[in-house]
């Protein structure tokens, strides 16, 4: 047998195990023939994980990085859907997203999508997406929105994989010179 051949068998016992175990909670992912799993699970973050929820942040933004107050706030707001994905007892990252009413119409906003970068491309960040946007759907949000930086190409690879369409340029968004582009997808 083959490396590449013993490395398929692994996958694929790997993934017939993991089929038997909690879908939401999974994660395969394969580096070069070699495969790399973990449990990830998506739960509501509390004001408890604020001081790991701020190292992430300000290990993924600099200047635009919200401010320990702010996510306070955020997790503390009634309008506010905050999620955190551990692996393990880590937290890996965390989504917040608000649902926003404008008289009628509801939409899901979301502010914050951040993956502590021993956690990246490992489909923490889908996973949460995902979660986000269901739980959007069970408080009949059929539209969200939310802002990238523009030359933050891992971020709109993924909102677009995702099915976010680029709606429009936001000049200036983040500072001056520093522009962010608006996002909408639909929701089903």
């Amino acid at each position: 047998m083959t490396v590449a051949e013993t490395s398929s068998a692994h996958l694929a016992l790997a993934q017939r195990w993991i089929s038997t175990q909690k879908p939401q909670i999974s994660s395969l992912v394969r580096y070069g023939g070699l495969i790399d799993c973990l449990y990830v699970s998506i739960g509501r973050a509390t004001i408890n994980d604020l001081g790991r929820l701020c190292e992430i942040e300000r290990e993924c933004f600099t200047l635009e990085a919200f401010s320990r107050l702010q996510i306070a706030q955020l997790l503390e707001n009634p309008h506010a859907i905050s999620l955190v994905a551990r692996v393990s007892s880590d937290i890996a990252g965390f989504i917040i997203g608000s649902i926003e009413r404008v008289g009628e119409v509801v939409f899901g906003h979301i502010y914050t999508l951040d993956i502590a970068v021993k956690y990246r491309r490992k489909g923490i960040g889908m996973k949460l997406l995902n979660r986000l946007e269901q739980e959007f759907l069970e408080e009949n949000v059929r539209e969200c929105y939310l802002e990238a930086r523009m030359n933050n190409t891992a971020a709109l690879e993924l909102y677009h994989k995702h099915g976010y369409a680029r709606v429009k340029l936001l000049r200036n968004y983040y500072s001056k010179g520093s522009h962010g582009i608006l996002l909408v997808k639909r929701l089903h």
